[in-house]
């Protein structure tokens, strides 16, 4: 069995929904198999390219090991087993939940003893960079885990394209403002999911750019995948 069709048989048993760690673990166990095959067959005076054929009978044909594979449902990857939950719901309650905790630590960090009379340079830009990274560093980096998971468990693109457009809905409708104490004017922190018809713009801008970066690097990487597979 040349190595391009163990490589073959990773890729079919991706595509039937098998976690990538055990279509390697699997095929791997296979490998050995059938060199242990091709060893009995040698021992018994056979040339080594009746050898190989007769171990590849002997090992079973691609449809039945892709087929033995998938009966077995632990082996199917999260995402194949429940596609919504796992690419639309989980990325973006991710999301949020990672934004809360960013609030809550920007909180603690700057705003547990009451927001400082006369903040340091530092503690202003560092606690902006970290609001900015919550508007719009967080949808992105969700985005991008989501298209990593999708494409290395060859999930349908209606479910990438469907939590890609969940998570930049739900990026977009987080907010974060701060009100730096001054004469007359008590510092605050906010954070928070809403939408008004004043930051409708916004929010649709930052919504359609999560989107749109999601669905390239998603393009890109599934173009690279048939290339690579087809090649």
């Amino acid at each position: 069995m040349p190595d391009s069709d163990f490589g073959s048989l990773v890729e079919r048993l991706l595509r039937a929904g098998i976690a990538p760690v055990h279509a390697r673990r699997l095929v791997a166990e296979l490998e050995t198999h059938y060199a242990s095959l091709v060893e009995e067959e040698l021992a018994r005076g056979e040339p080594l390219a009746t050898a190989r054929s007769m171990a590849r009978i002997r090992l079973g044909a691609d449809d039945d090991i892709v087929g033995k594979a998938c009966e077995q449902s632990a082996l199917r990857s999260w995402g194949a087993r429940w596609p919504l939950s796992v690419c639309g719901v989980a990325p973006a309650l991710g999301l949020l939940a990672t934004c809360a905790l960013l609030v809550a630590a920007l909180a603690i960090a700057f705003f547990a003893k009451g927001p400082p009379s006369a903040p340091a340079p530092w503690v202003r830009n560092g606690t902006m960079l970290l609001g900015w990274l919550m508007l719009y560093g967080l949808p992105l980096m969700w985005a991008g885990m989501l298209v990593r998971y999708s494409i290395s468990r060859r999930l349908g693109w209606r479910w990438s394209v469907t939590g890609l457009f969940l998570v930049a809905a739900s990026g977009a409708l987080t907010n974060f403002s701060v009100t730096w104490p001054g004469p007359g004017t008590r510092g605050a922190l906010s954070a928070g999911l809403g939408w008004t018809m004043q930051s409708g713009v916004s929010l649709g801008i930052r919504c359609l750019v999560t989107a749109v970066l999601g669905l390239a690097v998603y393009w890109l990487m599934r173009d690279r995948l048939e290339r690579h597979t087809t090649g």
